[in-house]
């Protein structure tokens, strides 16, 4: 009885989410492991069924253990997985037992029957010696006797009679209750008074069903408390799950409710970058157009420059300076634009970027020697590469001039060389570095580290957000590292296949 409930235990937990893991190689763990527990129930032979039985439950324990799942997720199939081994351990044990107790009935029964066996061969040989002995008799008498031997021989066939019935009775009670024992019926008793051999192989077997009452008794026991313990436990399962569902579905409802707002905000975030956009290239082409018309006007004022004063041409240098300023300001913008807006493309060809850096390093070397500042190319073997040379140009003269413009003394490094099916180009100066904590901001548009750096050296804080999505639309990347007071190292990469 124990065994058939524990046995239905087995198949409530085999229905635990342990069967829905999508991974192959623990549903054969599992599969393996349903073989060798029918094999154990079912067929048992010998101690090796349960123990590869309990082995296999091992392997799917430690499947589930290497698999990638939540930790709630993971301890809760663990904890069946220990409940489903102690319930496999119970139920070979009870298997062990009925193995014993069928070969301890058995080997009882055999008793019995070699007994009756011989009983009867008894009876039969008695009855023999009987009736020779009196044949022997009838024939060494004379017939004046014959009434006296037919006396003799009714006398002898009672006397066989009652010590046949004497012997056959108890061991057919025997066998009566041997029969209702395999039929489980513990109640029967054979209840001999006789003091003989007989007499005392029934009271043996009376005390042999009584036996078995009482372990039959301890193992409904048992059973029955076994099944309140596994009671209580799935009611506390079943409590846990329904909290764990009301949970997911407050979480679903959350989740449900979050994605509609974010589909909302990027929406909005659709219309306001592209109402950005616009309004950028309505400023910039705006800008640029009066723009124009104050550069040919300064192009005239410069060719005048013998009429004019001292303090005039100061003037004239100033507002030439902020003229150029303000068109890098429109240029940048413009071209910040064009990236957003996805009408941006490259013109890609293969170029020679030793000679690219040397001319870039030729045309920045008047600001260097104007601060007295070494401006030196460090270049290795590198092989042509295919991108858009104007826009790499953008890239070097940004980078360089940077560098140059926040370096106050030491020098200006330009290094290059081939890094696997790349090109790596090195910016190094011993200028005024950056702060840790603006290093993550420092590509972003219109970022600046310092405010008065700005004031200081000028900008708008867009070379480095372009420069940045240049080496990006060449398929590579870009790189800052610096300590402050020691210079930085701006480091970009260019796919020399152009993808």
């Amino acid at each position: 009885i124990e065994k058939q409930a524990l046995e239905k235990d087995l198949r409530y937990k085999m229905r635990s989410p342990l069967i829905t893991l999508n991974d192959s190689e623990l549903r054969g763990d599992i599969a393996f492991m349903e073989y060798y527990s029918k094999e154990t129930i079912y067929q048992y032979k010998d101690q090796k069924h349960l123990d590869t039985w309990l082995e296999s439950i091992e392997r799917v324990k430690n499947r589930v253990e290497q698999l990638n799942l939540s930790q709630n997720q993971k301890n809760t199939l663990l904890q069946d997985i220990d409940l489903y081994k102690k319930i496999a351990q119970r139920i070979g044990e009870i298997v062990i037992e009925q193995k014993e107790v069928e070969a301890n009935e058995i080997l009882k029964v055999n008793r019995l029957r070699g007994i009756i066996d011989r009983l009867e061969l008894g009876k039969k040989r008695i009855v023999s010696n009987i009736v020779l002995e009196s044949e022997s008799l009838v024939r060494n008498t004379i017939r004046a006797l014959m009434v006296v031997s037919v006396i003799v021989t009714i006398i002898v066939i009672f006397i066989g009679f009652f010590i046949s019935r004497s012997i056959t009775k108890p061991i057919e009670t025997l066998h009566h209750g041997t029969e209702h024992i395999e039929k489980g019926d513990l109640n029967f008793k054979v209840g001999t008074k006789a003091k003989d051999e007989i007499g005392q192989l029934g009271r043996s077997f009376d005390k042999m069903v009584l036996a078995l009452k009482k372990y039959q008794k301890k193992l409904l026991e048992s059973e029955e408390k076994r099944s309140k313990g596994l009671k209580k436990e799935v009611s506390k399962k079943t409590i846990e799950l329904s909290h764990k569902v009301k949970d997911l579905n407050d979480t679903k409802t959350a989740l449900i409710n979050m994605m509609a707002d974010l589909r909302e905000a990027h929406k909005n975030l659709k219309e306001l970058d592209k109402a950005k956009i616009d309004f950028m290239n309505i400023v910039s082409h705006e800008l640029k157009t009066p723009l124009t018309a104050v550069s040919a006007h300064l192009d005239v004022l410069d060719g005048l420059r013998g009429n004019l004063t001292k303090q005039e041409l100061s003037s004239l240098g100033a507002i030439k300076r902020n003229n150029n300023q303000l068109k890098m300001l429109i240029d940048n913008i413009l071209e910040i634009a064009r990236m957003e807006s996805k009408r941006f493309e490259l013109n890609k060809k293969k170029i020679n970027l030793e000679k690219c850096i040397g001319n870039v390093t030729k045309e920045l070397k008047i600001l260097s020697d104007k601060k007295g500042i070494k401006l030196t190319t460090k270049i290795g073997r590198l092989p042509k590469i295919e991108a858009d040379e104007n826009r790499v140009k953008e890239i070097l003269t940004n980078l360089i001039s940077n560098a140059i413009k926040f370096t106050e003394k030491g020098s200006v490094i330009v290094e290059a060389k081939k890094q696997n099916n790349y090109v790596l180009v090195d910016v190094i100066d011993t200028g005024i570095g950056i702060p840790k904590d603006k290093m993550k901001n420092l590509f972003k548009k219109f970022y600046q580290v310092d405010s008065s750096l700005g004031r200081r050296y000028g900008g708008t804080g867009l070379g480095l957000s372009i420069t940045k999505q240049l080496a990006k639309a060449h398929g590579g990347e870009m790189n800052v590292k610096s300590v402050p007071g020691k210079g930085s190292i701006f480091s970009f990469t260019l796919p020399i296949g152009g993808k």
